[in-house]
């Protein structure tokens, strides 16, 4: 990139093509990196557009070159350049038994607080930790996510919705941290969710996901108090007993055998939200089709 590329069109279309060629192909962000600073500055961010830490018992090269941008790029950098982020704040060495490996390099809480601080900018977050271990929310206060995927222990005191961090969220997909669990270890699910009133408390909440609930008490009580939701999905392996007596258009059952961390991967480009909304609005527009 010495000799730098002169510009054959105007600099606002020349950053609009190459920006459209990174995001459809973004195997050649590579390649477009060395084509000029200019196009370097445009594209670099998008590398960092979507970042995952999968598991803070072991860094990984990726995490360790996020680190390193914290102390070669300007402190906004990652603030302007994330936007999805799945954090898997836990410690898996427990289940592969690495606790002893002495070329362990896992996170410090020092590490993980100034990553979480520096992407402020999070629009869609995916959370998997248990929120008795570790003070997670203190390092996320700095975010106002939009979308949150959160797997946590839904009985935990800690979880208190009228915090800041809550406050933007208009689409809540909840899980139970019991899950982890099961999927490890197997065994029966202990559904501990919190009470309805507790996501009232959520001012901008329009659309809420519940993964492998089947208290109807709970999703009739949503239904009944959370008058300003527009879709409330139900994600369950069993039957819920008397669900046919929730007659609401807006609740939507799925009922199909599900992940709930690749879903939320999926969800990135294109998610159960807009299908829950599009049964939603069919269902409103039938009675009218009829007359």
């Amino acid at each position: 990139m010495d000799n730098e590329v002169v510009a054959r069109f105007p600099p606002e279309l020349e950053r609009e093509i190459f920006e459209t060629t990174a995001c459809l192909h973004p195997n050649t962000i590579p390649k477009l990196l060395r084509v000029a600073r200019r196009v370097l500055s445009w594209i670099e961010p998008l590398l960092y557009k979507f970042i995952a830490i999968r598991g803070l018992e072991q860094k990984t090269e990726r995490d360790i070159a996020l680190l390193r941008i914290l102390e070669t790029k300007p402190s906004d950098f990652l603030a302007q350049a994330v936007r999805f982020m799945s954090l898997d704040a836990v410690d898996w060495s427990f289940s592969f038994g690495a606790g002893s490996n002495p070329a362990r390099n896992p996170w410090s809480d020092v590490e993980l607080e100034k990553v979480l601080r520096a992407c402020k900018g999070v629009v869609n977050l995916l959370l998997v930790g248990d929120l008795a271990d570790r003070a997670f929310l203190p390092m996320l206060s700095d975010m106002r996510p939009q979308r949150l995927a959160m797997m946590a222990d839904m009985s935990n005191p800690r979880l208190d919705f009228t915090l800041p961090f809550f406050q933007n969220i208009t689409h809540l997909w909840l899980g139970l941290f019991d899950e982890l669990r099961v999927t490890l270890y197997g065994g029966s699910l202990q559904e501990i969710w919190a009470p309805s009133h507790n996501f009232a408390r959520l001012p901008a909440l329009t659309h809420l996901a519940l993964s492998s609930c089947t208290s109807r008490a709970l999703v009739a009580d949503l239904l009944a108090t959370c008058s300003y939701l527009r879709a409330l999905i139900v994600d369950t392996q069993e039957a819920m007993l008397g669900s046919g007596e929730l007659h609401d258009p807006r609740l939507v059952f799925i009922l199909e055998s599900r992940n709930f961390i690749s879903d939320w991967d999926v969800g990135v480009h294109g998610d159960i939200w807009e299908r829950a909304d599009v049964i939603i609005r069919e269902r409103r527009e039938e009675p009218e089709e009829a007359i």
